[in-house]
């Protein structure tokens, strides 16, 4: 079935173009929160994967394809992004923006890897591997127990002008990253990160904003991946279930080499 302004909460890696333009995010403003006021992280993550998928809708797919228009905003450069997922892990994002060309990731099961038009193609390092794994997983969006070594205990913080649990998270791939859920309807509002530019370690922050009602799953229908000087808005415009051939995760020819798999 084909959705309009739909998004699954995966991250489609808008990073690897962000990081030709990247600068250094800025920071959520703590604020103080009574001790023993709020719930433990273990029932913060909870709350977010019922609220996000309240009926269990989304472990009846297994791929999903999504189209979206995307924007760097105030440079005046927009584009197209199509992306693809599938159980467990794999999925492949084709992000093309005007005068940047076409930026494209992907994760076949075993062997992730970047196409940059600066850069050439070449394989995922280790960190890259451990957050594209984590974040592109297909239930990322419930927040699966299975997924975590670790939750620190929350602290409740301002993140995009709304009162959220920051809880720090070391996925089981050892990807570690802040998440902020809302306070008042439970839902993920964001998460922070740092990722490899040509200069070094850029923090990233991502928003999840305009939760919708789709076939039972409440999903954010804009996702804005920023750092203080760039902001880029990904909106997307359809999405199909379960109509993904497994053949569009085979790795391009260039990566089959590298990866030596020739």
């Amino acid at each position: 079935m084909k959705l309009e302004m739909r998004t699954l909460n995966h991250h489609h890696p808008l990073a690897a173009a962000l990081a030709l333009l990247a600068g250094i995010a800025t920071v959520a403003r703590p604020q103080s929160a009574p001790a023993g006021a709020h719930p433990s992280a273990a029932e913060i993550v909870a709350r977010a994967a019922k609220a996000a998928d309240p009926s269990g809708k989304l472990a009846g797919h297994t791929s999903v394809r999504s189209l979206s228009d995307v924007e760097v905003l105030g440079v005046g450069i927009s584009g197209k992004i199509e992306s693809y997922a599938a159980r467990p892990d794999r999925f492949l994002t084709q992000t093309t923006l005007g005068p940047i060309g076409t930026v494209a990731a992907g994760h076949d099961g075993s062997v992730g890897w970047l196409m940059n038009p600066a850069t050439g193609p070449s394989l995922m390092d280790a960190s890259q591997m451990s957050r594209a794994r984590h974040l592109n997983a297909f239930d990322a969006m419930v927040f699966k127990a299975e997924s975590f070594k670790s939750m620190s205990e929350p602290v409740v913080e301002t993140f995009e002008g709304r009162s959220c649990y920051k809880v720090h998270l070391v996925a089981t791939t050892a990807f570690e990253y802040d998440a902020y859920f809302d306070v008042e309807n439970g839902m993920r509002r964001g998460l922070k990160y740092e990722d490899k530019g040509p200069m070094g370690m850029v923090p990233v922050t991502v928003v999840y904003d305009d939760y919708r009602d789709f076939g039972g799953v409440m999903v954010a229908a804009k996702v804005t991946q920023k750092t203080a000087t760039i902001s880029m808005v990904q909106r997307v415009t359809a999405v199909q279930f379960d109509a993904v051939a497994d053949s569009m995760f085979a790795l391009p020819p260039a990566i089959k080499s590298l990866a030596g798999k020739n």
